[in-house]
This record gives structure tokens, sequence and C-alpha cells, in this order.
């Protein structure tokens, strides 16, 4: 039985902004990448929050702006491009906004009602920002409402994000009124922030993900100069059942032609001729 828990991603975006955009050393250092992209925008929207590294609006924008997966990190990246959703048959998908009524009916079904307990989400302490690992909110606690959170965003801008997370609202189930109950929230006639200011994000995190790759070469070629010809054979047979080679030594090839073209050495010999 295949079972997932989703949640809105209208939702979603808004706890990743408020985890990984902390003004802690840890993050700073882990998304600083995505920093320089969004910084282009906060002169438009104005004040950070106290504890963050950016405003809300502005990573929105962020997303916006810099359309497609490639750019993004996974913790805000559409579910759709990290899982082949398309190819489970799922038996239930339930949506954590609504875990207090789908959950226990859920377990009824599988039979592990009163059996064992699923706790609810975390809570946040406002003034440092930071999770309370001791306390969750319980089945009768009150949320404030996640829609709350878009009040200053430009429409248009909200409309964006709802295009780039479009599969992930029709493939886990949400209707037009999970939607638009947040399109309905942003800031109506605000406009979005000028095109140049867009022009400069996209160029600012273009130039940090070569950056990023060059130092991830660098790293490559100055830690793991050379393999092992029994290590290329090893490898290829953990491979071969993905090769397109007809035998395992045509597999043996395919990772030899790999090493070469990152740069690795294979026992200090020359690859054409153990291609040979």
């Amino acid at each position: 039985m295949e079972e997932t828990a989703q949640r809105n991603p209208f939702a979603r975006v808004y706890s990743a902004y408020h985890d990984k955009m902390r003004a802690m050393p840890k993050w700073i250092k882990a998304f600083q990448k995505y920093f320089v992209a969004i910084q282009p925008f906060q002169p438009y929207f104005g004040t950070i929050p106290e504890g963050m590294r950016t405003s809300f609006e502005s990573f929105l924008e962020f997303i916006a702006t810099n359309r497609g997966e490639a750019g993004h990190n996974a913790h805000w990246r559409s579910i759709f491009s990290l899982c082949s959703a398309c190819a489970m048959d799922f038996n239930h998908i339930t949506h954590l906004e609504n875990s207090k009524e789908e959950i226990p009916s859920l377990l009824r079904e599988l039979g592990l009602y009163g059996k064992i307990h699923i706790d609810g989400q975390y809570t946040w302490d406002e003034k440092t920002h930071g999770k309370l690992k001791n306390r969750r909110d319980t089945e009768s606690t009150e949320r404030p409402p996640d829609e709350l959170h878009w009040q200053n965003v430009p429409r248009k801008t909200a409309i964006e994000i709802y295009r780039h997370y479009y599969l992930d609202f029709v493939l886990f189930g949400y209707s037009t009124k999970d939607v638009m109950k947040y399109i309905s929230a942003s800031r109506k006639g605000m406009p979005r922030p000028p095109r140049s200011m867009r022009q400069l994000s996209r160029q600012n995190l273009r130039r940090m993900k070569e950056v990023f790759l060059e130092t991830e070469t660098d790293f490559i070629f100055k830690h793991i100069g050379s393999i092992t010809l029994d290590d290329n054979i090893n490898c290829a047979r953990i491979m071969r059942s993905r090769s397109g080679a007809r035998d395992l030594s045509g597999t043996i090839r395919e990772i030899l032609r790999t090493a070469q073209s990152v740069g690795y050495t294979v026992d200090g010999s020359d690859h054409h001729d153990l291609i040979k």
C-alpha cells in the first residue's frame, strides 16, 4: 500500500523560507549562492524581519523570476521534480493542513487507530525563529491561517508561484479553493519589482552556479585525482544493469571514458591504452 502526505505548495514554500532563510551562520554558508540572487529584490520590499536573512516577498520573487528547477534547492523545488510521483500508484494522498481530520480516518482504514500515535506539527518560537523540539501542537491547537503570510506579496508574483508549482497542485489533489485563498490573500494592484531587478537576480544566480561548479571541479581534481583499475571494474559491475553495453567489458569502457572526461587517471595509465 502506497501512502503520501503532502503540503499545500503555498504553505510549503513559506516553511522553506522560514527555516532556511534565517540569519544563522550555518544557513548563511549553505545558502549563500541563493542570497545573492534574492538580494536585488530587497530594496523594493523594504524591511527584513528580525532574525531573517531576507524578506518572504523577496524570496518568492526570486523563485518566480528564476523559473525552472535546476537553479533551486530541494527544500523549495516542486515535489514533482524530486520524485517520480506519476510512476507511483498511491492508495491514499493526505494533506498536512487537513491532518487532524484525515489521519484518524486513514488509521481506521489501516486498522491502526488507537494502536499508534502520530504527533502534530512542531511549534515555533517566534522570538528566536527556532523550532521547539519538545513541544508540538496538539489536535486541539488552532494555528494561524498560512495565507496571512501572503498579504504583502504582489498578486502577479503569487500567480507565478502557482504556475511554478502547478503540477504539485494537480497531482496531489489540491482544489481551486486551496489555490485561491492564497491568491486572494496577496496584494492586488501592487506591481512586481522592475525588470532590471529580475535580470540582475538571474545574472547573480548564474554567476554563483558557475563559481560553485568551478569549486566542485577543483575539489574533485585535488582530492580524487586517480582511481585504480580494480575500482573501475567494481564500479562497472555495480552499474552493469543500467549500462547499454552488450557485456561487462563494454561497461568498463564506459566507466573509463567517464573517468577521462572528468579528469581522472586510472593507475597512472593512458585511458586509450586501457580502453583498447
